[in-house]
């Protein structure tokens, strides 16, 4: 979604891909893939605890644990962006645009 994106603000806005911009693919695949270890962790540490419970039911518990954390730690980093983009500086502003869509997609991709 983000180098979709990007791709396309490259042919609309002139953007070149350099080396802030794989910072930030880097930075929102870092915290795609921790968000998703975390849920699989739960889930493995409630398959010991619930040993009778069906497979589905564990899985939507531990989603349901770790929902609250996972939102909540997406979110201020999303609204820290916002302000970014809104307030910082006009090298800053790709950055945090290819930023931004990559944490919203990856939050997306992470709950769902």
């Amino acid at each position: 979604m983000t180098v979709g994106l990007f791709s396309i603000a490259g042919l609309v806005l002139g953007w070149e891909a350099d080396a802030l911009f794989l910072t930030a693919v880097l930075t929102v695949v870092g915290f795609s893939v921790q968000d998703t270890i975390v849920v699989y962790d739960r889930i493995r540490e409630n398959i010991h605890k619930r040993r009778g419970e069906a497979f589905e039911t564990i899985v939507n518990r531990s989603l349901l644990e770790t929902l609250h954390r996972s939102l909540v730690t997406q979110l201020c980093a999303i609204f820290v962006m916002i302000a970014l983009l809104l307030f910082g500086g006009a090298t800053m502003k790709q950055f945090v645009a290819v930023l931004l869509v990559g944490m919203l997609s990856g939050t997306y991709s992470s709950i769902f």
